[in-house]
């Protein structure tokens, strides 16, 4: 963990700045219906070119949250369907 300040407060920050990562994704396979789950690759590189490589993940139908997909007074809710990542592997490049 490392610390930095923020207007003079001091913040702690846990892992690496991912925000400031390359990353581009490919769904590597689902299932028959399409909706309950999917593995997927997630590929990153830092603006360097100093760290990189991949995730290989398996996501899966969590639960689903009711929203308003616009904005706007008086929009319909909708139910939307939520995912989680239930198996990951982290895979460094060579």
């Amino acid at each position: 963990m490392s610390q930095k300040r923020v207007n003079s407060i001091k913040v702690n920050t846990l892992g690496w700045n991912w925000f400031k990562f390359k990353k581009s994704g490919q769904l590597l396979a689902i299932d028959k219906d399409g909706e309950e789950w999917a593995d997927i690759r997630i590929n990153f590189m830092d603006a360097d070119n100093v760290t990189s490589g991949h995730y290989k993940a398996r996501v899966k139908l969590s639960h689903c949250v009711t929203t308003v997909i616009n904005s706007g007074k008086n929009q319909p809710t909708q139910q939307v369907k939520q995912y989680r990542v239930i198996q990951s592997n982290r895979i460094k490049a060579l």
